[in-house]
């Protein structure tokens, strides 16, 4: 166990950051009024005589990454569109923090990846706009791991 050292920084404020969703060609900032990723990692406890506690360390059974975000759609984006309701496989990424001058600042920027998404979830409304809540698990392939966080 350790204490977290807690500095001086202020929480990150989602505006004037990046939502991208689809592969290299889709290079576009989604418009999104909420977005929430969650990464949960159950665990089992793995028990010694030898601990003092009578638990020797925590193993973790699996993985879960999720993205959930409220998108606006505007009229004949059929590219993400297709992609919400044909459930293909797609990618997504997130750049938060502090910009100055066009870049993030240096040390203060966080960037989410997953490289492999399906949307497990949707929910629309609206015909001129078009608003859509949608849910992104990550899966893991032979190549990708389901989500990568880096840290600028």
């Amino acid at each position: 166990p350790f204490t977290p050292s807690y500095d001086a920084a202020d929480p990150f404020v989602l505006k004037n950051n990046e939502l991208f969703i689809g592969d290299a060609t889709e290079n576009i900032c989604r418009k999104a009024s909420a977005l929430s990723v969650t990464i949960e990692t159950p665990v089992t406890d793995v028990e010694s005589i030898c601990a003092t506690s009578g638990v020797l360390e925590k193993l973790i059974l699996s993985r879960t990454s999720k993205l959930t975000a409220s998108l606006l759609l505007e009229k004949h984006e059929i590219g993400l569109f297709d992609k919400l309701i044909n459930n293909k496989t797609t990618q997504a990424m997130i750049n938060i923090g502090p910009t100055s001058a066009g870049a993030y600042v240096a040390t203060k920027g966080i960037n989410i990846y997953l490289g492999n998404a399906s949307i497990t979830s949707r929910n629309r409304s609206g015909d001129d706009v078009i608003l859509v809540d949608i849910e992104m698990s990550g899966f893991t392939t032979d190549t990708l791991e389901d989500i990568y966080l880096g840290f600028v």
